[in-house]
């Protein structure tokens, strides 16, 4: 497993380490005031809130690097020659294109409601610019092939030793994260998040996953089943394999660390990059497999089926994951999955 980075030069700022007037100015922008036109900031769903303030406190610690008085005015600090020094910044850091893309917007967020009677419209064409460049760079990545990756989680969770050795616990459970998120292919944010009982839940028989409206991007409820082919693995490990590390911390977080305690976002998604290079030459996240799911039930169902699944409200949506919200619709894109088990290639031979 790879570690969290302590780099200093990368780190962002919370809020509370904020300079004073821009957290006194961001704190009024985030009430609800229903007498006050501003609330465009007090709209923002807890997960876009954490995003923009990791994106704004990054910002700040640029600021603090590059010697700026942070006591002057927020809007003062983000000039065009600041925020071109800032991307630079990124770009040597080796920050990717959607990376970017995504601090531009958090600053953009965060700075329009702290000073919104100033015209960011030449900050908002900066973030596009970046966006598209974002997009052609994202067109160029190899998506791994979906039959592969789903063979290839079948035999090593198939194949995985009983009882379970606790030093191969980690091993099965990002095992068992990757073939979950063919099935389910939910945000980061959300698969990180899951509970027994209140996300994963036995009903009549079967597993199903469900998202409550305010725990979603788009607003809206999310479902889909765990077929049986997972739901085999996924008993196993909620048998044999959680119990195994399970403790006082663990909560009802279906997945642990071999501390007991629940895996954070960033340790998932180093732990999927990490298994997807060293087994098929190529590191993935949670957001680019996403892409590869997406792509193959497009192209497979059609873009409907896997707006749906993928719990997208549009299917402009879904087509921006392609290079192709119902339960039945997450059914379709669960037997597409199972029907690649046995139906693939071997394991694809590592990079040279």
């Amino acid at each position: 497993m790879g570690h969290v980075r302590s780099d200093t030069q990368r780190r962002c700022l919370k809020v509370t380490a904020w300079p004073v007037k821009d957290r006194e100015l961001y704190e009024q922008a985030i009430i609800d005031d229903p007498f006050s036109d501003l609330v465009a900031a007090a709209k923002w769903r807890p997960a876009t809130r954490h995003k923009n303030e990791r994106g704004y406190g990054r910002w700040l610690t640029f600021l603090v690097r590059r010697g700026e008085d942070v006591t002057r005015p927020a809007a003062v600090r983000v000039t065009q020659a600041n925020v071109d020094a800032f991307v630079r910044e990124l770009q040597v850091q080796g920050v990717k294109p959607g990376t970017l893309r995504n601090r531009l917007f958090e600053l953009l967020a965060v700075i329009s409601s702290i000073a919104p009677e100033v015209d960011w419209s030449w900050l908002r064409s900066r973030a596009n610019s970046q966006s598209r460049r974002a997009k052609v760079a994202s067109a160029r990545v190899r998506f791994l092939e979906v039959a592969i990756v789903v063979a290839a989680c079948e035999r090593a969770l198939s194949g995985a030793p009983r009882p379970h050795p606790l030093k191969l616990v980690p091993g099965y459970r990002n095992w068992l994260i990757l073939y979950f998120l063919a099935y389910v292919p939910v945000r980061l944010g959300n698969l990180a998040s899951l509970e027994l009982d209140r996300h994963l839940a036995r009903r009549n028989g079967e597993w199903l996953v469900t998202l409550q409206p305010e725990e979603t991007k788009n607003g809206r409820e999310y479902s889909a089943p765990v077929p049986r082919p997972l739901a085999l693995h996924l008993e196993r490990y909620l048998a044999d394999v959680r119990p195994a590390v399970a403790n006082t911390n663990s909560g009802q977080r279906l997945w642990l660390g071999i501390s007991g305690r629940p895996l954070a976002d960033h340790t998932i998604h180093i732990a999927l990059r990490e298994l997807t290079e060293r087994e098929f030459g190529s590191a993935r996240g949670p957001h680019s497999l996403r892409h590869s799911f997406a792509t193959f039930a497009a192209e497979t169902v059609g873009i409907d089926g896997a707006r749906a699944g993928m719990g997208h409200t549009s299917s402009r949506r879904t087509q921006g994951y392609n290079h192709a919200s119902t339960l039945a619709a997450s059914v379709s894109h669960a037997e597409l999955i199972a029907g690649l088990r046995t139906s693939s290639p071997g394991r694809r031979k590592r990079r040279s």
